[in-house]
């Protein structure tokens, strides 16, 4: 890449953090330390510890101090391989490092005496300990995220797998899909309350401000991990007492990689239910057991190097169409035939026979009963009449059984750049947007399912 280019991407990375709110978070980075000495245990000062990632080509590199101690105090969530060299030493090569969100891995290196261009290379899975820091925390991989069952592929159940975190009542935390975005999962991690947790997106705010409850997380092909600290967390994940959760996007790496798929549920694809038909000919929807429910859920992402070694991009999308009904019917009584003719059972009077001081029309407030109980039906208001051609047909007592149907559409796109600036440094450009419209329900036919709409957007965006 040339100057010009390098120099148009820092100002471009500038001018897009100044538009940016001002606090700043890592970004659920780990961090590598150890202590280098030979077979005898002595500290070896001054050897060169090399940190590669094998996905991007990305070097960091640091050297020993006098007590042979080595940190790399942020390194992106991946794998990772250590390499060491120091004079009069066989070189040491460890492959094979997970480094997860938020963890600290202690990996202490032993050299042997021997000719520089040796290498000794272990590539056995290394021991994952941190032996640095008292916090308590789990992260659920990216095999958890994309293997563990998940009712409507929402991430952010999967908190509940962590030790000390349970599912917590809302206490009025979840708003609900007019006031907070579906997908709130209330948890309570060591006994706080629901709206006590601190949630991160690649380290940035991800904290639904309204109620205190989490935000959208991205969808599981978009997430690589996320980790849950419930204790001991450092200070500067502050704003909360609760726990911590720290969602870390997906990124490209030097090969090409993506994927498609739809998930459907429809009842033509479902089995013959020998229970759904109650009577030999279903006359009406709600004598009928049918699933209602239709839903269609499709994705795909897609991410690789620009420039290898230097530059990356990975994006996702996801759309979520549900058309349903609510579980239990609701009941209305509309005019029945009889009474459309004029014909009531019961006793009706004449309001226009009422004292003027009457307020219910009875025969005790001095009105006059029709005779028969019969009302002519040029006495009913014309717009009464008129809107009953917008409502179904009841029974015989009068009384209609509905469904309100449920329409709800989701859009997700996740975006992401990263770009290595040196060996010391690197950007990283994210831009999440969830979507949810829930659809309004206007029946020219049945007015008494109406409901209102309502959409939700979610921006994301962090440098």
């Amino acid at each position: 890449m040339n100057r010009l280019a390098h120099r148009a991407l820092l100002i471009l990375a500038v001018f897009l953090g100044a538009l940016l709110p001002g606090s700043a978070f890592t970004q659920g980075d780990g961090k590598i330390s150890g202590v280098v000495a030979d077979s005898t245990g002595a500290v070896i000062p001054g050897a060169a510890v090399t940190a590669t990632q094998p996905g991007t080509g990305a070097k960091r590199s640091v050297i020993a101090n006098e007590q042979g101690e080595y940190i790399f105090p942020s390194l992106a969530a991946s794998g990772c391989d250590l390499s060491v060299t120091a004079t009069g030493f066989s070189g040491y090569l460890q492959k094979g490092i997970t480094l997860q969100a938020d963890a600290a891995v202690t990996q202490n290196v032993f050299l042997k005496t021997g000719s520089t261009a040796e290498t000794i290379t272990v590539t056995s899975d290394a021991l994952q300990v941190d032996t640095t820091s008292n916090t308590l925390a789990q992260v659920v991989n990216t095999d958890s995220v994309n293997e563990f069952p998940l009712n409507g592929r929402n991430a952010a159940a999967l908190t509940t797998l962590v030790a000390g975190v349970v599912i917590a009542p809302n206490q009025s935390a979840d708003q609900g899909s007019q006031k907070g975005f579906p997908g709130v999962v209330t948890i309570s991690a060591n006994g706080t309350r629901a709206n006590q947790t601190n949630y991160l997106l690649d380290g940035g705010n991800n904290v639904d401000e309204y109620t205190n409850v989490n935000a959208p997380f991205p969808m599981p092909d978009s997430v690589q991990e996320f980790s849950v600290q419930t204790s001991n967390y450092n200070a500067e994940y502050g704003q909360n007492a609760g726990g911590v959760v720290n969602v870390i996007t997906k990124s490209g790496i030097n090969k090409f990689h993506g994927n498609a798929f739809e998930y459907v549920r429809n009842a033509v694809f479902n089995a013959a239910n020998y229970f759904g038909y109650p009577q030999p000919t279903p006359t009406s929807a709600l004598q009928k057991i049918r699933d209602p429910l239709k839903r269609n859920q499709f994705d795909g992402t897609f991410g690789g190097p620009i420039i290898h070694d230097n530059l990356f991009f990975f994006f996702g999308y996801q759309k979520t169409i549900i058309r349903t009904a609510s579980n239990a019917a609701s009941a209305s009584i509309l005019p029945t035939a009889a009474q459309l003719a004029g014909q009531f059972t019961n006793n009706v009077f004449d309001p226009a026979t009422c004292p003027t001081t009457a307020t219910v029309t009875s025969a005790a407030q001095g009105c006059s009963q029709f005779a028969g109980n019969f009302i002519s039906p040029t006495r009913f208001s014309p717009v009464s009449l008129a809107l009953l051609k917008y409502l179904p047909t009841p029974n015989s007592a009068g009384s209609v059984l509905y469904k309100k149907p449920i329409q709800q559409d989701f859009n997700e796109f996740t975006a992401r750049v990263d770009y290595t600036v040196g060996p010391k440094d690197r950007l990283t450009v994210r831009y999440f947007l969830d979507k949810f419209m829930q659809n309004p329900v206007l029946n020219l036919t049945n007015l008494l399912t109406y409901a209102d709409g309502s959409t939700i957007q979610y921006h994301n965006s962090l440098i």
